[in-house]
């Protein structure tokens, strides 16, 4: 049905006193003519000036034609049919279901949207219904949500159907989504619900990145299901390397259990972590007794060249607490008077350092050879810790204004006393997270010295803490951090840090007043732990597109390669090699432009594969990198294969549908008609035409125009 409306931009009334005004000045012209001509062709050529003039002042109002057009857009049902591995079972006893289920799903209504699921939605068409196959590596239910919290009114989406198992394990839990949906969800359950002796390894949790001999947890969880009594040995692996084994005995009508490894790397790159469980009863899967991670394990020796310009206790007690640590090498450079030094800066250290440490340097009779010596290096982006002292010469120290977080506004060699303050900044940086403590530690801590030297921020900077003075906060930066252009940089602008060794860990410890935590020792770890990580993005770059295959499956390998100024290298060579059952495999990576490459490859035997690849650009070699990946083992979809029917009935009774099993699925239309009124809804349409943008209705007023000026002519009117 369509209604039709005229508005024009203007008066009617001036609009009708216009045109009345064209007809009577017309009628007026008209009315005696010589040579007189027949009162028909008189009247045709009024009618041709009124109807011409008529539109020009039509066209000249504005006027707009609304046309509103409605139609009844159809109630829809979406279905949504979980494609992943678990559907299937472990012994296929789901397959006749599954069939029935294909079948009667692409029968049930025309009007219906179509789509599967693991861990991406997509839509189905009825000449795809081969590609719901159930091979999908992961389950992410909260995606179905999202899909269904994107329809809008004119979709007219009064419900739809879930079709799963409900064993999600990718994103979040449904149950949140689940309470912003305003549409009732009808849940069909898929699978057995049958408890069966099983022991599952369903979670590893450690860190992300670790250090070499640097421990690190290795959290793991285990479900026990219908378990009296038994023994469990889980073992941690590295690759295939076994590292750690720790036995527990189950205890009846417990399910849950978790054992806590302590990871230490040995070696750098990437590791596949592996918790594996061997059970001492009968468990009908032992697919799902085993699970992984990966850590990219990180050598931090380092070399740190330490500059001072005088010896002081600051500089005492930081070089005590980094001789403790086996993974730094350190080159001490003291001035002792003039431009002396204890040990003289050579040029091979200073290269080969990969940390400059400042302490109250540079001094008046620090050279400025030396001073453009560090420069060089800074320019590399050699990360910087700068600590300020009493004896700094500001006009030396501006030199290195481009690799300081800060700028000096003014300086005056007059000291007080001060003590460190948490600022807004620091929420949330790791430099100042210490495991266990409570921000007030920061109130008791001793005091420290300053000058009066005043400091402006870079933009790029951050002030992680100010300062306190007899309990007034002064906006003044203690410990300032930068990180831009792959440039990092600390600065620390007071001295006496030492004191909160001396007066406080080492005071309390004296008096068996075993302290909290040594904060100075937690402190300086924490500096050069976020120094010490590299941001600078990687010129060649190269992975597969995930960590987990199943035997059989297609490994992709995925490489971006650049130039040192990071356009895209096209005409490059990527080379990748692995060993599988003591061979050597290679691999030549294709490029497919904007510096990608890519290659493939299947039919690997299960096992964990350590891969190293080199990129060449006009036969040389410019970059090397490694990585791993693993074939065989428990695919996610198999750590748990009973239906999760609690969570379906959750996910059904919180959005107001309802919960049935796949036996019921014949007649799902008719159950949802009983609780879901499914009515179609009008949707309208507005569409404005204007005419004042139409240049070809003047073209009209033009010919009538020019037919009146023939007639008139050949009338001998003219």
């Amino acid at each position: 049905m369509n209604s039709y409306s005229f508005t024009i931009v203007g008066s009617y009334l001036l609009l009708i006193i216009l045109f009345l005004s064209i007809v009577g000045i017309t009628y007026f012209s008209y009315r005696r003519n010589i040579p007189a001509i027949s009162n028909s062709k008189k009247y045709f050529l009024m009618t041709l000036r009124i109807i011409g003039l008529s539109i020009i002042l039509f066209v000249i109002f504005n006027p707009i034609l609304n046309i509103l057009t409605s139609q009844d857009i159809e109630a829809k049902i979406s279905y949504f049919i979980d494609n992943s591995q678990s559907i299937a079972g472990l012994n296929n006893e789901n397959i006749e279901s599954i069939n029935k289920l294909k079948k009667t799903v692409f029968e049930l209504d025309n009007n219906a949207d179509f789509y599967k699921f693991d861990n991406e939605v997509l839509k189905v068409n009825s000449s795809e219904y081969d590609s719901i196959d159930y091979q999908g590596s992961k389950t992410n239910i909260s995606k179905v949500f999202s899909k269904i919290s994107s329809y809008n009114y004119k979709d007219n989406n009064l419900a739809s159907v879930l079709i799963s198992d409900g064993n999600f394990n990718d994103g979040r839990n449904p149950l949140i989504d689940a309470e912003y949906i305003d549409t009732p969800i009808f849940v069909i359950g898929v699978g057995d619900t049958t408890k069966i002796q099983d022991l599952a390894v369903y979670n590893i949790l450690t860190n992300r990145i670790a250090y070499i001999n640097s421990a690190i947890p290795v959290d793991v969880s285990l479900e026990l299901n219908s378990v009296d009594t038994g023994k469990v040995n889980v073992i941690l692996y590295e690759n295939s390397t076994p590292l750690d084994t720790i036995d527990f005995t189950a205890v009846k009508n417990q399910t849950n259990y978790n054992i806590v490894f302590e990871y230490i790397p040995k070696t750098s790159g990437e590791k596949r972590i592996t918790a594996k469980a061997i059970a001492n009863f009968k468990e009908e899967n032992i697919k799902n007794n085993s699970i992984s991670e990966y850590v990219k394990v990180l050598d931090d020796k380092r070399n740190i060249a330490v500059f001072s310009g005088a010896l002081n206790s600051d500089l005492s007690f930081l070089i005590r607490e980094l001789e403790t640590k086996d993974n730094i090498s350190i080159s001490k450079f003291f001035q002792k008077k003039q431009n002396e030094f204890y040990y003289s800066p050579n040029e091979k250290e200073i290269i080969e350092s990969q940390l400059l440490i400042f302490n109250n340097f540079p001094i008046r009779s620090t050279s400025n050879d030396l001073i453009q010596r560090l420069i060089k290096e800074l320019q590399k982006g050699k990360p910087l810790l700068f600590m300020f002292g009493p004896d700094i010469d500001i006009n030396k120290l501006s030199l290195f204004k481009d690799y300081l977080p800060f700028e000096v506004i003014s300086h005056n060699q007059k000291e007080f006393q001060v003590q460190a303050n948490l600022t807004a900044e620091s929420v949330g940086e790791s430099i100042l997270r210490f495991d266990n403590v409570d921000d007030s530690i920061w109130e008791d801590l001793p005091t420290l010295f300053k000058t009066e030297t005043f400091v402006k921020l870079k933009s790029s900077s951050k002030m992680l803490l100010n300062l306190r003075m007899n309990n007034n906060i002064l906006n003044e930066s203690m410990l300032i951090s930068s990180n831009v252009n792959n440039r990092k940089s600390i600065a620390i602008l007071t001295y006496g840090l030492y004191r909160w060794k001396l007066l406080d860990y080492a005071k309390k410890s004296a008096n068996n007043n075993e302290p909290e935590i040594d904060i100075y020792k937690a402190f300086f770890d924490n500096i050069l732990k976020w120094l010490s990580i590299k941001d600078k993005e990687q010129q060649f770059v190269i992975n597969t597109n995930k960590k987990e295959y199943s035997s059989g499956e297609q490994i992709e390998f995925n490489a971006q390669l650049y130039d040192d100024s990071y356009n895209p290298i096209d005409e490059g060579e990527v080379n990748l090699s692995f060993d599988e059952n003591g061979e050597t495999r290679e691999i030549i990576l294709t490029s497919i432009g904007n510096g990608k490459y890519k290659s493939s490859i299947t039919g690997l035997s299960k096992g964990t594969y350590n891969y190293k690849a080199n990129a060449k650009y006009k036969n040389k070699v410019i970059a090397y990198e490694n990585g791993i990946f693993n074939v065989g083992e428990t695919p996610l979809e198999f750590l748990r294969t009973n239906m999760n029917l609690s969570l379906l009935k959750q996910l059904a009774e919180k959005t107001g549908g309802a919960y049935y099993h796949i036996s019921e699925i014949d007649n799902i239309k008719d159950k949802i008609k009983e609780k879901v009124e499914l009515k179609s809804i009008p949707s309208f349409t507005k569409q404005d035409i204007t005419f004042r943008e139409k240049l070809w209705i003047l073209l009209i007023p033009i010919l009538l125009f020019s037919i009146e000026w023939f007639i008139r002519k050949r009338s001998g009117l003219l």
